[in-house]
């Protein structure tokens, strides 16, 4: 056999393995949609079985066209099959979790006290710390007879809302392009929190010394958080927005029930409503999830039957997925770390 006729063979099944994994990829999104009742779970299996198999024919045709002075095209693909070998075990862990179906509580129990838990308090009571330096001491003078100060909810108990809201929207709806609400944010500070699960976070505040410090703070990543000078008891946004968090705005008891049932006839079907301090009788009316979480316009068994799906996202969310990290372009298992992703799981 030529040279040349065996660097052919040779190249020719290095494409046929980057096809395959390419195909595979490709199997795996579509069988893979964030809703755990979407997904076919033999086609995961499918690939789970497969991808080994294309991996190590991958780098056994990229060792042999390397051995033979590769041109600077065959240099591109052998990167491709460099890069993509090693993350494909990754998936196939990943992928692993996706199967074994195991069921994770929206909100966490308290267990025992842990070096985990104690560095988790640590870190929730310096964010907390660091809130109330951003808003600043001085509540405005016209606010005190009806308004609480900034009272922050600990930082960790916030993300645990935020998360098990992401799942939720895994079910119903596209976190991907979920817009969040804080009603009564302050300077906004826990809006910078919420920018890690939700690609649009505003807040809204009346009180004009709060609205100067949240300028102040201005923007410093990606997106851009906004705090909106607004009166929550007037605003006619609330239809808009597919999350809305309010901790407990105003001391008034009128106020505050008048704000709950705005928030709640507004708000459109499918939208979170996480109210950790809800005031009103619609805490009997309304069934909750635990996490003090409404998702408005389900009874007591469709909302049930929600959180029960909802258990089966992953809970590697927010999704920390960086695809320049990854290999970019050359990654041939990109697509499928993003569908891993946008179901919860970590590859």
């Amino acid at each position: 056999m030529t040279t040349t006729r065996r660097c052919s063979l040779q190249l020719e099944m290095v494409l046929d393995a980057t096809d395959g994994l390419r195909a595979a990829a490709r199997r795996i999104v579509q069988a893979l949609p964030p809703r755990p009742a979407a997904r076919d779970e033999a086609a995961l299996a499918e690939a789970v079985a497969l991808l080994p198999e294309l991996t190590n024919r991958l780098q056994r045709g990229a060792a042999r066209v390397r051995r033979n002075a590769p041109s600077d095209e065959m240099r591109e693909l052998l990167d491709i099959a460099r890069v993509t070998a090693r993350e494909v075990p990754r998936v196939v862990s990943a992928l692993g979790h996706v199967l074994e179906r195991r069921a994770e509580p929206l909100m966490p129990s308290r267990g025992p006290v842990t070096a985990a838990t104690r560095r988790a308090e640590v870190l929730s009571r310096g964010f907390n710390l660091l809130e109330v330096a951003a808003s600043g001491d001085a509540q405005a003078e016209e606010m005190r007879a009806h308004a609480y100060p900034f009272i922050p909810l600990g930082a960790e108990s916030y993300v645990e809302r935020m998360q098990a809201a992401w799942r939720i929207l895994a079910v119903i709806g596209d976190p991907a392009c979920a817009r969040f609400l804080e009603v009564g944010a302050g300077a906004g500070s826990k809006l910078f929190l919420a920018a890690q699960f939700f690609p649009q976070v505003d807040g809204i505040e009346l009180d004009p010394n709060y609205l100067a410090r949240a300028e102040l703070i201005g923007n410093t990543f990606r997106p851009a958080r906004r705090v909106l000078p607004g009166d929550a008891l007037a605003f006619e946004g609330y239809g808009e927005y597919d999350v809305i968090y309010s901790y407990l705005p105003f001391n008034d008891p009128e106020m505050q029930a008048a704000l709950e049932q705005r928030i709640l006839g507004q708000a459109r079907d499918g939208a979170i409503l996480i109210l950790p301090m809800l005031r009103t009788d619609l805490n009997t009316r309304m069934p909750l999830l635990p996490g003090e979480i409404v998702v408005k316009g389900l009874g007591e068994a469709a909302l049930s039957d929600l959180a029960g799906e909802a258990q089966f996202v992953g809970t590697a969310v927010p999704p920390m997925l960086r695809p320049e990290e990854r290999g970019g372009r050359r990654n041939l298992m990109l697509p499928a770390i993003e569908a891993l992703a946008r179901a919860g799981f970590a590859a």
